[in-house]
């Protein structure tokens, strides 16, 4: 014959599992100690898919105990954290105290790919809050990167402060 599992008392609103503690509670209850309490669930919430919590509704926002309506300001979408703010600006603006403000481009920039700052065109580089060209010596050509001074020396001549010299070689380490 076969070891038998003690028999454990199952309690009100729960049903036998073969798992170690022998019980788990119904949809809509949660554990506390040896019983099921039903889940109260506050205005504007749901139960979780396990059903043993509550979660706010989209558009409102988790206090802890309630959920309350997230003010959503002008240029904002609501994201899918209710935690927190609960909205996020739209891409071209950037989150400010409780609104969203446009990015403001200077001339030569485009948004960066998150929307929320800017870059400098090819060519020029960040210099405060405006682009300036990049100033190409001879003997040199715009660099892939805007670092630095954002251009290079062609082969066989060698960076001195902004020129590039034919036959000057570049110290080495």
């Amino acid at each position: 014959t076969y070891a038998q599992a003690p028999t454990q008392r199952v309690p009100e609103n729960a049903y036998p599992t073969g798992f170690s503690d022998g019980w788990s509670c119904h949809h809509g209850y949660a554990r506390r100690s040896d019983a099921c309490e039903v889940v109260a669930v506050p205005a504007n919430a749901r139960l979780t898919a396990r059903g043993d919590h509550w979660e706010c509704l989209r558009t409102f926002r988790n206090t802890g105990a309630t959920c309350i309506a997230i003010k959503l300001p002008a240029n904002a979408f609501y994201s899918g954290y209710s935690g927190g703010q609960g909205w996020a600006c739209a891409r071209g603006y950037v989150t400010n105290s409780q609104e969203c403000t446009p990015v403001l481009l200077p001339d030569n920039a485009f948004l960066n790919a998150r929307g929320d700052g800017w870059e400098c065109l090819r060519g020029h580089q960040r210099l405060g809050s405006t682009c300036k060209p990049i100033v190409i010596p001879a003997n040199a050509y715009l660099s892939a990167y805007a670092s630095g001074n954002g251009w290079e020396c062609e082969r066989g001549v060698a960076a001195r402060g902004h020129a590039c010299v034919a036959g000057y070689v570049a110290a080495t380490a």
